[in-house]
């Protein structure tokens, strides 16, 4: 499909006012040049999201600065998200038709 994604559902949810803007992903792929694209919704603010790309095959460490983030469809621009979101949705090469084996693991928020 067009638009695969996994959902999270977080019981603390992520404070981007409190905390730090960046979140940190190890994400695995046997398919070089992987778009992913991280959405933060089920909050305070407005949903946004922020990509990245795993450039090699193998274990990529993946940086999603949301200190600049989109906002979400059907809003549009760029802002510096600071509300507390609850949901977390990770598209794997979001409006494209790529297979592969994809792994994510070590979801951290940093400061």
């Amino acid at each position: 499909a067009e638009f695969e994604g996994s959902s999270l559902t977080l019981e603390d949810g992520v404070d981007f006012g409190a905390n730090g803007k960046i979140i940190t992903m190890n994400f695995y792929t046997d398919t070089p040049g992987t778009p992913v694209l991280i959405k933060m919704e089920g909050g305070s603010e407005l949903a946004v999201e922020v990509s990245a790309t795993a450039e090699n095959v193998g274990w990529n460490e993946l940086s999603f600065d949301f200190s600049s983030a989109n906002l979400s469809f059907p809003e549009s621009g760029v802002i510096d998200a600071t509300g507390e979101y609850f949901s977390m949705v990770i598209f794997v090469d979001i409006g494209q038709f790529v297979s592969g084996v994809h792994l994510v693991d070590d979801i951290k928020q940093v400061n």
